[in-house]
């Protein structure tokens, strides 16, 4: 199902470990914003990234194809900016590598990182330790904020961040 008109949906075979997304779920209209298009000041996209943040709140930011960028202002400056979205998707890749083996850990030491108790909002945070509603209901996510110190499965990824 496509997201708009003007960003359809990636064709299924970008996605091969993923089951068919059943057609009878209801979905939010979610609008794919290309970041090079902003970049080239195209007004339709700036329009479109508007009406996103005003109506929905949040929009996909579509880094594909984005590459090094020159336009002039109205004092006939030119303003370079060097943006590879390629090369950052590939960066996020690696990192969801990072995180798998972050979440591959025991859980005896991954809440060596729960920092909870000094009042951080960094470090790890496991199953069942917020509420996702009025009546106490316990969520069912797990989640790791970058913080240093971090365990040792992460620390030669370093470079990353």
């Amino acid at each position: 199902m496509p997201h708009s008109d003007h960003s359809p949906s990636p064709p299924r075979d970008h996605f091969p470990d993923l089951p068919v997304f059943p057609d009878n779920v209801p979905t939010a209209p979610l609008l794919r914003i290309s970041l090079q298009k902003l970049l080239d000041r195209d007004e339709e996209e700036q329009n479109r990234c508007w009406q996103a943040c005003r109506e929905l709140g949040f929009f996909y930011l579509d880094v594909r194809n984005s590459n090094t960028h020159s336009n002039s202002d109205s004092n006939n400056t030119t303003n370079t900016s060097a943006v590879d979205g390629d090369a950052l998707l590939q960066d996020v890749d690696r990192l969801f590598e990072v995180m798998r083996g972050f979440y591959d850990l025991d859980v005896s030491e991954k809440i060596k990182y729960d920092f909870k108790d000094q009042g951080s909002y960094f470090g790890y945070k496991g199953y069942g330790e917020g509420y996702v509603d009025k009546k106490g209901t316990k969520d069912r996510n797990e989640f790791y904020n970058v913080l240093f110190p971090a365990p040792d499965q992460l620390k030669r990824y370093y470079f990353i961040y």
